[in-house]
């Protein structure tokens, strides 16, 4: 899917949309091929989150596939995702259980071991009744839809054919809608205990996520942004987690001070024992247990607070909006492709071109990388604000003109993060390489911008001597690491 994605992001969203779903319901086909590979740990997780990429995608795209997705399909694959949440619960639990029953006192380890069977017999259960269920129409569910999706009904108009968006455009509008569904949400979140606000921002989220992985190598900033928002989602589900996991915990609990009650009772009366049930831990190791989980719901929110409060959540809503802006323009985002080379000084032969003093500084952000430039030819300077993101060859770039007097005003705040170079443009051939010689210290890079990422650059003869390395990935040379 990811060799197409850029391809179907400039389709008709209709088209898009089904391409980009047809490549999902594969990955469904395929992940549950694998669910009667009983020693493949990872099927089951797998194919729960193939089903809910589809899931999501049918919902926010609901619009472009109308007619491909049919009610009864939706329906099956609603049902089977559904029958599998007890069966990742459980996994879930046990896996925290094993990490966690180590670091328990002794005499406390038997509450984790009797939770430990509970969970495994719960398991069985659950991946049984997903077998039963996926063996009654699943398969004719995918071959039904995998027809569906391969054909649609547009309108075309004689004067200037079929008025439709691309998907791209149609992916923004909803980035716009869900981000700020999401931040809502995430701005509800009062405490750890707010189990509701979590688990529906982290729904949100996921959504999010669902809708900008497809189209993943269309744009460098969707990386980031995606792995941000699987972050988010482990950590808000760490938190649900522990909610789900004590409310069951609680209701043992319960079970555990009735019974202990009862006993208690009929030792008061002298009244003959009754028969008992299965054997509970003791109450202090259930306890102790319950402490385990509410701790660990404790330090999972502390990293919420910190990473998805404040300024670091309006730097990712931020980048967040660069992005629909990138994806809302049909053409491609304003993408700058190029490729950096450390020279070991400054080629002699090197010929005449245009020379430009740049004095440049970045703006405190973490994330989002705001520059001012000064650019000084002669005794005219030009001023302008630039936002970079992304990383390696490929990168967006939005910049703007900017007046003196904004400059002014935010050159202090670039204090400590400034960088000086005389930038020597030479055209040679369809190219134009740009010689940054740094005035602040001892170096010398050479920087050529490409029509596409694969393009073989050839060195000129003046250049090639002086050329020590490729440093495009090496963010040692990037301005803003460079600055001081």
């Amino acid at each position: 899917m990811a060799n197409d994605a850029s391809a179907w992001g400039l389709e008709a969203a209709p088209r898009g949309a089904r391409h980009v779903a047809l490549a999902l319901l594969a990955e469904v086909r395929a992940t549950s091929a694998r669910l009667a590979d009983a020693s493949d740990a990872d099927a089951l997780h797998d194919f729960r989150v193939a089903v809910r990429r589809l899931r999501s995608w049918f919902r926010m795209l609901a619009s472009d596939l109308e007619g491909s997705v049919p009610p009864k399909a939706a329906r099956v694959l609603a049902t089977v995702a559904s029958t599998s949440n007890a069966g990742r619960d459980a996994e879930v639990l046990l896996g925290w259980l094993r990490e966690t029953i180590d670091r328990l006192a002794p005499r406390h380890r038997t509450a984790a071991r009797w939770l430990m069977r509970q969970q495994q017999e719960i398991q069985a259960d659950a991946s049984r009744e997903l077998h039963e269920e996926l063996q009654q129409s699943f398969d004719a569910t995918i071959q039904r839809l995998d027809r569906r999706l391969r054909r649609y009904s547009t309108m075309v108009y004689l004067d200037d054919g079929p008025r439709e968006a691309t998907l791209s455009q149609r992916v923004a509008e909803r980035v716009r809608s869900q981000g700020g569904r999401l931040a809502a949400d995430l701005a509800r979140i009062a405490d750890v205990d707010a189990d509701t606000d979590i688990h529906r921002a982290r729904i949100e989220g996921k959504r999010l996520r669902y809708l900008l992985e497809p189209l993943r190598p269309l744009h460098p900033s969707i990386g980031g942004i995606v792995t941000r928002l699987k972050s988010l989602q482990d950590i808000l589900g760490a938190v649900h987690d522990a909610h789900v996991w004590g409310e069951a915990l609680h209701q043992t609990l319960q079970r555990a001070a009735d019974r202990q009650g009862r006993v208690l009772r009929r030792r008061a009366t002298g009244a003959e024992r009754t028969r008992r049930g299965a054997a509970l831990p003791p109450m202090s190791a259930l306890m102790a247990l319950a402490d385990a989980m509410h701790a660990h719901a404790a330090s999972e929110f502390a990293v919420f607070t910190r990473d998805w409060t404040g300024d670091p959540a309006s730097a990712f809503f931020a980048e967040l909006e660069l992005t629909a802006t990138a994806l809302a323009d049909a053409d491609g985002a304003p993408l700058e492709i190029e490729r950096k080379y450390l020279l070991s000084g400054v080629p002699p032969a090197m010929p005449r071109g245009t020379v430009a003093e740049l004095l440049q500084g970045y703006l405190p952000g973490e994330r989002i990388i705001e520059r001012v430039r000064r650019t000084s030819r002669g005794r005219r300077s030009t001023f302008a604000r630039t936002i970079k993101f992304g990383s390696g060859i490929v990168r967006t770039e939005i910049e703007e003109p900017t007046t003196r007097r904004v400059f002014d005003a935010l050159w202090p705040l670039t204090k400590g993060k400034r960088v000086e170079k005389r930038r020597h443009a030479i055209r040679e051939g369809p190219l134009t390489w740009e010689i940054d010689v740094f005035t602040d210290r001892d170096l010398v890079l050479a920087e050529v911008e490409l029509a596409d990422q694969r393009d073989v650059v050839r060195f000129p003869e003046w250049l090639a001597p002086y050329v020590e390395r490729d440093v495009t990935d090496e963010s040692a040379y990037v301005n803003f690491v460079l600055a001081k």
